[in-house]
Formats: structure tokens, sequence, C-alpha cells
């Protein structure tokens, strides 16, 4: 199945095609939707797609791997948006 429905990408993260390319803006923001249409009607699945989720955000980023300190601000973005209400476990 093919989603070709547009999703709005976050609004609060500060110079967001800075640290995303447009096309994985798009993309995240359309699995972020399905993945929070799952939190009321399987939260272990919600869980499992959440933290998963958390983890390919970080690796899809334009941030250079050894750079945290730089980035820190970045995830705090982050869970400000897109991780917004998903648990970390």
């Amino acid at each position: 199945m093919s989603d070709k429905s547009s999703y709005p990408p976050p609004k609060d993260i500060p110079n967001l095609y800075y640290w995303f390319k447009p096309q994985v803006v798009e993309a995240l923001s359309k699995i972020l939707h399905h993945i929070k249409s799952l939190k009321d009607e399987d939260e272990a699945l919600y869980n499992f797609f959440a933290t998963a989720f958390s983890y390919t955000v970080w690796k899809v980023s334009n941030i250079k791997k050894g750079e945290y300190k730089r980035s820190t601000s970045f995830i705090e973005c982050l869970k400000r948006s897109w991780l917004s209400g998903i648990q970390m476990l």
C-alpha cells in the first residue's frame, strides 16, 4: 500500500532544513503520522515503532555523528516537536 498523502512537518524545529533534507522531513512526517495512529489501538506496537522512530530520526539527520555537543539543542528541539508525546523506553 502506498500513501501519497502529505503530512505537515513540525513547526518548532529551528533550521529544520539544515538538520534534514526536504525528502527526509516529508518521510519522517508521514511515518510519525502512522505511528501516532497506533497509540490508542495497540500501545505495545506504538511503543515499539516510536522507539525505532526516535533512533531513525537521529540516523537520518544531517548531524555529523561525532558532534554531540553541537547537537544537544537539536535533540531538545526534536523532543518538543516530532518526539513530543513519545515515551522513550
